[in-house]
């Protein structure tokens, strides 16, 4: 058995197969991916998903549906011309904005 030095940024969403069986991969020298292989010839298979990638694409969808309920439900009621529904929906997009920076980027580095 050896190892395999890949020069590429060690990231959680990598995921490798080597002959069919996934195995870890090991952090080395702080930023690059090594794998161990086996004697002989290896078949390697290299998986990367983006870390809370699931989450980002839930909030993308949801803003999406979000924003379209906004547009019917503003045509339907003339919200424009209520200062007060206006005020309200900004905080509320805020406060949303705030957690979801927070659940994304802040939480996934440390």
């Amino acid at each position: 058995t050896g190892y395999l030095l890949l020069p590429i940024e060690y990231n959680s969403g990598w995921k490798a197969k080597v002959n069919g069986k996934e195995v870890k991969i090991e952090k080395y020298m702080i930023n690059f991916m090594n794998i161990p292989i086996e004697n002989g010839e290896n078949c390697i298979e290299l998986e990367f998903i983006p870390p809370k990638f699931k989450l980002s694409l839930i909030i993308s969808i949801s803003t999406v549906l979000l924003y379209a309920l906004a547009i019917y439900l503003n045509k339907k009621f003339k919200l424009d011309d209520n200062k007060i529904i206006q005020y309200i929906f900004f905080i509320l997009y805020i406060l949303v904005y705030i957690v979801f920076l927070y659940k994304i980027y802040i939480e996934s580095v440390f």
